[in-house]
């Protein structure tokens, strides 16, 4: 009777030392003439001491995950500077051109390696013009990520986007602040800011410029509109300022909104459908708009404080429809 031969299994991890296990007899005490044997050879970080493969295995598991925890864990607060004269071969962590990021998207990509345990991450952005967009990343930790630029004139610092979103979140774990900026997509179809996916976000002191929506929201995602600096205000015409569906939240209350010109609304100030919420009261607008105020579809809810005046929003053209048990209120 022929016998073939176990082969034999490697699981290579790190450097040697190398540590070799022979299994003799694996087919028992009894086996064929000659036995069977295999060979199982690996690499670990350490010495390592087993008398059989689940031993070994569960081993291995443990040196993988030493390997992967390697994530720098905050013990203060940090801050990253971004400047349009830095260099993303910098650390990011000196004001200056020697020691500052060029890019915003370098500061979050750094910014996602950490663990910011209960601490929280600024990333200051000098005054300037950005064309690169924020793709925001999930954080490990309890703290944010507060990214600011111009808290006084946002119009000092401006993310100016061709063929993409200034601001994209999607599936974010953690949440972000962004804070002083003129958020500007050039390129029909896109908008200022887009979140999916349950990610979590404010805004604090934004201009928005779009051609097609402001801030779209959609699958759960919840963004947060406020202004403790220069408020918010739009530029040029723009599809939709808010635009939220399926289940997510967006928030823009007791705020005083500017509208610079006269600017065309394409479809509506707030469109909500599919079980999402805008809540929307307290607020003051500042200059005029031409358009349709609100659309409100599918179960989806505008609260207003105003019990669905139909003036509240900007725009010359009456609301509606409420359609498909839609709330206006």
């Amino acid at each position: 009777m022929s016998v073939t031969p176990y082969p034999t299994l490697r699981l290579k991890v790190a450097p040697p030392p190398a540590l070799r296990l022979r299994l003799a007899g694996a087919m028992g005490p009894a086996g064929p003439p000659g036995g069977i044997a295999s060979q199982i050879s690996f690499t670990p970080t350490g010495s390592i001491a087993a008398n059989n493969v689940q031993d070994a295995l569960a081993e291995l598991a443990a040196e993988k995950a030493n390997i992967a925890n390697t994530r720098e864990k905050l013990t203060a607060a940090r801050t990253y500077f971004v400047r349009t004269d830095g260099n993303d071969s910098n650390t990011g962590l000196v004001n200056n051109a020697g020691g500052a990021f060029l890019t915003i998207q370098k500061a979050i990509d750094t910014a996602a390696t950490l663990d910011l345990a209960t601490f929280n991450v600024t990333i200051s952005v000098a005054d300037g013009t950005y064309t690169g967009g924020m793709v925001l990343k999930s954080l490990v930790g309890a703290g944010s990520v507060i990214i600011t630029g111009n808290t006084t004139t946002p119009t000092n610092c401006i993310v100016s986007v061709t063929s993409g979103f200034p601001v994209n979140g999607s599936s974010v774990r953690g949440v972000y602040t962004i804070q002083g900026f003129h958020l500007k997509a050039v390129t029909a179809g896109f908008s200022s800011v887009f979140t999916t996916q349950q990610t979590v976000l404010n805004l604090n002191s934004i201009r928005f410029e779009a051609p097609n929506r402001h801030v779209s929201a959609s699958a759960g995602s919840q963004v947060f509109i406020n202004s403790t600096g220069a408020g918010i205000s739009t530029a040029g015409a723009f599809n939709i300022h808010i635009y939220a569906d399926t289940q997510a939240i967006v928030q823009e209350v007791a705020q005083t909104i500017t509208i610079t010109g006269t600017p065309a609304i394409g479809q509506a100030w707030a469109f909500i459908i599919q079980g999402a919420v805008l809540t929307s009261n307290g607020n003051t607008y500042s200059g005029a708009a031409t358009g349709k105020r609100w659309e409100c579809q599918s179960l989806g809810y505008i609260f207003t404080g105003t019990g669905g005046g139909a003036t509240y929003f900007p725009g010359n053209a009456n609301g509606g429809p409420v359609a498909t048990g839609g709330i206006y209120d």
